[in-house]
């Protein structure tokens, strides 16, 4: 089981980095700083800050760039900031990216994982299906979704172990979808052997990750094979395992 847990805390974009703020320090400090909510938290803004924001998408826009471009370099900065632990700069360069182009369903994935590291699925849960709600064949989002799903179901299987498999399955069938769109995806190859060693179905976990295996390369997904190995011992009969 602590394989298990261990392997799960990878899923999860930069889930090793140091916190430096709780999320009961970031609820506190958003409640007086709309900028740490995401989309600022859809509340009216005053004239002034309208007018701060105007000058600022003119001021980036002045170097020839594209709206979606500036929202991409913003969005970079802000992993940037929560690599580092910095969740306050985090937030406030999402937003400033949300500012600059509002329709970049990139913006919803930075927003759910800004939950994912203070620990909060279910608020991740509702950043990832606004980005869905948007594009419903965005793949890292849908894999993101799931791996808020695993998430979950880890808390849950030690309490109610039906309620953990419906979890889950709910992730399953997420990654399904992203491999229907994109059939060589990484991540998503990687959590469906996870997701099948939850469900006990190890011929589908080995076949997903001889798929996974196959996209990723013949070095990768050491992790993911000690998990599967220790849960799903290949048959010594099988020598194509």
């Amino acid at each position: 089981m602590r394989i298990l847990f261990l392997f799960l805390l990878t899923l999860c974009a930069s889930s090793a980095i140091a916190q430096h703020l709780t999320f009961e320090e970031w609820h506190q400090r958003a409640l007086v700083d709309i900028r740490l909510r995401p989309r600022y938290g859809d509340v009216p803004k005053s004239t002034g800050q309208l007018e701060s924001d105007a000058a600022f998408v003119q001021q980036v826009l002045s170097n020839d760039s594209t709206p979606r471009a500036s929202s991409a370099y913003l969005l970079g900065l802000g992993y940037n900031y929560l690599r580092s632990g910095d969740h306050i700069s985090a937030m406030y360069r999402f937003n400033q990216a949300f500012l600059l182009d509002s329709t970049n369903t990139d913006i919803y994935l930075a927003y759910g994982t800004f939950f994912m590291e203070l620990d909060k699925p279910v608020m991740a849960h509702t950043m990832f299906r606004g980005g869905l709600s948007m594009d419903s064949t965005h793949v890292a989002l849908l894999t993101a979704e799931a791996t808020a799903y695993l998430a979950e179901e880890y808390v849950m299987r030690s309490k109610d172990p039906a309620a953990a498999n419906a979890l889950a399955e709910k992730a399953k069938n997420m990654l399904m979808r992203a491999v229907r769109y994109a059939p060589e995806d990484q991540d998503a190859l990687q959590r469906l052997v996870v997701c099948n060693v939850k469900l006990h179905d190890c011929a589908a976990a080995w076949t997903w990750f001889k798929r996974y295996r196959a996209a990723a390369g013949a070095g990768a997904g050491i992790d993911v094979e000690t998990l599967l190995r220790k849960e799903c011992p290949p048959q010594r009969a099988d020598p194509k395992h």
